[in-house]
C-alpha cells in the first residue's frame, strides 16, 4: 500500500492512464517497483471521491474524499482510508507492506494501526517542515510522531536526514535516493542556448516571482532570449500579470502542465534550467536536466548542494541581481556551458532505479 502526498488542489485526480496522476515523483516510484509485488495499492485525496478503485495492471488506485469531523481532527477521508487499510490487511494479512510519503493525520492513524498488527510501515520524508511553514506546529508533531513510531524511516538526501535527526537523534535513517529514468539524457534536437526553461509547480514557495525579476535585469543587457515556464498552480495568474508588469510578457511563455514523458523534449531544446526554490526534498527536475546535458543554476541551499555536487552553478537566495548575474554568466560563457554540462550527465549518472528498486524492497522485508 502506497499513501502519497496530499492531493492536488488544482487537480480532480480523475486519470484514465496512470502516468497523468499529477504527484510525478511517486508515480514515477510505484511504476519502478511495480512489477516486483503481486499487487500495490495507491490510495490518494482527491477533491472528487470516485467510489470504486481503478485497476491500471497490478496497480489499485483509490481516490477518497474527505470532510472536517470532530472539530477538523478527524476527517471522513481518514475513516475511508482505515477502511481501505482495514480491508486489505484482511485480504493480504502480514504479507501487506505499507510505504508512506505522506505527512497527513490519517498516516499517524495507519501508522498506529500497523504497529498493533506487526504490519510493516516504513516511512519516506521527501522534505523537512520549513516548507510547510503555514501548518508548522502541526507539521512538526506529524513528523516527530513519523519518526518515533514507523518501523523504518527513509529519505533521499543526507540534508533531510540530518534535520530529522534533530528530532530523534537515535532514529536510523537510511538515504535512498530519487532515480533519473532512461529517457532523460542528451539528443540531436537543435538546442537554443539563449532559452530558459523553469519546470515545477506554480506556487509562492517556488519563488518564480523571483526568476522573473531576474530575467527582467538579464532582457536589458542580452537579446533575444526567452524563459518557458511548465506547470500550473495557484500563481498562474499572478505570475502572468507580473510578467507583464515587468514588461517581459512577449519573452516569457507559460505552457502549463505538460506530460513527464515529453519533459526531455523541452529539456534538451532549451540551453539552461533555473530552480529558483529555497526549500525543496529531491527536486528531480534538476538531475533530469543534468541527464540530457542541460546546465542547472539553482539557490545555494543544503538540499541543492549534494544532489548537483558542483555541476552546477548555486545563487545566493535572496538576491534577484545575483541570479541575473549567473544566467548572464552562462549564456555568454561557451567554456563554462560546455563545463557544466558534461559535469551534469556524469552526476546524474549515479542516480539509477535499479538501486533504488533494490533498497525499496530491502527495507519493506
Amino acid at each position: 500500500m502506497v499513501l502519497p502526498h496530499a492531493p492536488f488542489l488544482n487537480f480532480d485526480n480523475r486519470i484514465y492512464n496512470f502516468q497523468e496522476h499529477p504527484d510525478v515523483p511517486v508515480v514515477k516510484r510505484i511504476l519502478a517497483l511495480k512489477n516486483f509485488f503481486k499487487q500495490i495499492i495507491f490510495v490518494s485525496g482527491s477533491l472528487h471521491d470516485f467510489g470504486m478503485p481503478v485497476m491500471f495492471g497490478n496497480i489499485e488506485y483509490h481516490t477518497l474524499k474527505g470532510q472536517g469531523m470532530l472539530h477538523g481532527f478527524l476527517k471522513t477521508y481518514d475513516i475511508k482510508l482505515i477502511a481501505v487499510f482495514l480491508s486489505s490487511v484482511f485480504r493480504y494479512g502480514r504479507s501487506l507492506k505499507v510505504l508512506n510519503f505522506s505527512m497527513a493525520s490519517s498516516s499517524i492513524i495507519l501508522c498506529f494501526l500497523s504497529r498493533i498488527m506487526r504490519i510493516r510501515f516504513v516511512t519516506y520524508f521527501t522534505g523537512v517542515p520549513e516548507a510547510a511553514s503555514r501548518y508548522q506546529r502541526k507539521i512538526l508533531l506529524d513528523y516527530k510522531l513519523l519518526l518515533l513510531f514507523s518501523s523504518k524511516i527513509l529519505t533521499n538526501n543526507p540534508f533531510v536526514k540530518n534535520r530529522l535527526l534533530q528530532f530523534h537523534p537515535s532514529r536510523d535513517v537510511e538515504i535512498v535516493p530519487n532515480f533519473v529514468e532512461s529517457n532523460f539524457k542528451p539528443s540531436d534536437l537543435p538546442r537554443n542556448k539563449k532559452w530558459i526553461l523553469y519546470v515545477g509547480r506554480l506556487d509562492s514557495e517556488k519563488r518564480v516571482f523571483h526568476l522573473l525579476q531576474a530575467f527582467s535585469l538579464l532582457k536589458k543587457c542580452i537579446d533575444n532570449v526567452f524563459l518557458y515556464v511548465i506547470g500550473n498552480g495557484p500563481e498562474l495568474q499572478n505570475l502572468s500579470l507580473l510578467s507583464q508588469k515587468l514588461g517581459i510578457a512577449k519573452s516569457v511563455q507559460f505552457l502549463g502542465w505538460i506530460e513527464h514523458e515529453n519533459l526531455p523534449f523541452w529539456m534538451n531544446r532549451c540551453g539552461l534550467l533555473v530552480l529558483p526554490s529555497i526549500h525543496e526534498g529531491f527536486p528531480n527536475v534538476l538531475l533530469e536536466a543534468m541527464a540530457c546535458g542541460t546546465p542547472v543554476i539553482c539557490m545555494d541551499a543544503p538540499y541543492a548542494q549534494w544532489i548537483v555536487n558542483h555541476a552546477a552553478l548555486l545563487v545566493k537566495p535572496n538576491s534577484v541581481k545575483k541570479l541575473a548575474e549567473a544566467i548572464r554568466c552562462l549564456l555568454l560563457n561557451d567554456d563554462l556551458w560546455k563545463k557544466l554540462s558534461e559535469k551534469g550527465i556524469e552526476r546524474a549518472s549515479n542516480f539509477k532505479m535499479e538501486q533504488f528498486v533494490e533498497r525499496i524492497i530491502r527495507v519493506l522485508e
